[in-house]
């Protein structure tokens, strides 16, 4: 999350929002997998801190998926991928002036941090 921040800045810059809406929208979704760590089960909120592109050559297709933490040095949790996801969706919507994004529920219940239950 925090290594494409910079690429998302550039991307709204050179008029892609598209890439960054899609960036947002499939890490909004890998956000809700089950996270654990050695043992650990993450709380609700944490967001991916990387990812693993898993190519099939029989299928010819290509799997995002998301990284916890569980590859980085010292199994450390992405605490701060949270924090660079809703700047980046904050500086989508004011680039792009498209609220419809931000206004989506999960996005809201990421926003906040909290969910229906």
């Amino acid at each position: 999350m925090r290594d494409f921040f910079p690429s998302g800045l550039a991307f709204l810059m050179n008029g892609e929002p598209k890439i960054v809406k899609n960036f947002i929208l499939k890490t909004l979704r890998l956000q809700s997998w089950e996270k654990n760590i050695d043992r650990f089960r993450l709380g609700e909120g944490v967001m991916p801190a990387s990812f693993k592109l898993l190519h099939d050559p029989v299928r010819n297709n290509d799997t995002l998926i998301a990284d916890f933490g569980e590859s980085a040095i010292g199994r450390v949790a992405p605490i701060d991928s949270r924090f660079w996801w809703i700047i980046l969706l904050q500086a989508y919507t004011k680039s792009t002036g498209d609220t419809l994004l931000a206004e989506l529920s999960e996005c809201q219940k990421e926003w906040f941090g909290c969910s229906e239950n």
